[in-house]
């Protein structure tokens, strides 16, 4: 009987768990993008797993007159677990699905002044940063809850322009 104790103990102790995800990857204009995460979550079952997590996204810009980034906060739910395959125990196919908000922590930001046929010079200001609802499936490759997979990130950019008159 203890020994049974043990084993529904450990097996318990199991179902919960925190994953930490590391993501490097590319923006849709071909700039750096990176992504620590955080999820803790409780697994149902072998295929379903649901969590909460946040962390921090890095995104870079290049933006009119020089190249900025942007650090983003997501706080997201996600669903995750294997799926199903015979003859497959230590090496299986994956799935993620993460939805959530970002919040900006630091923004891309790009001042210049700009002088139109010798008119008086306007500064402008060009900030961008991921704002608002993010959708992230994923697929991969579970390896003794390892996980190796490619994640596309769907989420709202907001670009702002600003400009600010100079006097002399």
């Amino acid at each position: 009987n203890v020994m049974q104790a043990q084993e529904t103990m450990q097996k318990h102790e199991k179902d919960n768990s925190f994953l930490l995800d590391i993501a490097v990857g590319m923006s849709n204009e071909f700039r750096p993008a990176f992504a620590f995460k955080g999820i803790y979550s409780h697994r149902y079952n072998h295929n379903f797993a649901f969590g909460v997590g946040s962390g921090i996204h890095y995104n870079s810009y290049e933006l009119v007159e020089s190249e900025s980034y942007s650090l983003d906060l997501p706080l997201f739910v996600n669903i995750r677990g294997n799926i199903k395959s015979k003859g497959m125990n230590k090496v299986q196919p994956y799935y993620s699905l993460s939805l959530g908000l970002f919040f900006g922590v630091v923004k891309a930001n790009d001042e210049y002044v700009v002088s139109v046929n010798g008119s008086d010079p306007y500064q402008r200001s060009t900030i961008a940063y991921y704002d608002g609802l993010f959708f992230t499936p994923e697929l991969g490759i579970n390896i003794n809850d390892f996980f190796i997979g490619v994640e596309f990130l769907y989420g709202t950019r907001e670009k702002e322009y600003h400009t600010y008159h100079l006097s002399n």
